[in-house]
């Protein structure tokens, strides 16, 4: 899709107050800084960081439910943020197994 464009209305400020303008979006890398940054290179080794990281940080969301207040929207947020870390490093995980 490259040399897609996409036509937004935004909000303005002029001296004579908020306009309505339609501003073009395209999508690609050389007119969209949006474009720029989600094509990022990296090496692939830095996978393997990524999953350990995020495992870690899993496993301390599971591990500090016990010591949390006992209000239920701490916990409910030390439980989703453990079952993210550790689902993802398993995704990455897998993904890099299946190089």
């Amino acid at each position: 899709m490259t040399g897609y464009r996409s036509v937004w209305i935004a909000a303005v400020r002029t001296d004579e107050g908020i306009e309505r303008r339609f501003v073009e979006i395209s999508d690609s890398p050389a007119d969209n800084p949006w474009v720029r940054l989600a094509n990022i290179e990296y090496d692939p080794k830095d996978d393997r960081v990524l999953a350990v990281v995020l495992a870690v940080v899993g496993i301390a969301g599971f591990a500090a439910i016990p010591f949390a207040d006992g209000d239920v929207r701490t916990v409910t947020r030390l439980a989703l943020l453990g079952l993210f870390g550790v689902t993802v490093s398993l995704m990455t995980i897998a993904q890099l197994s299946m190089r």
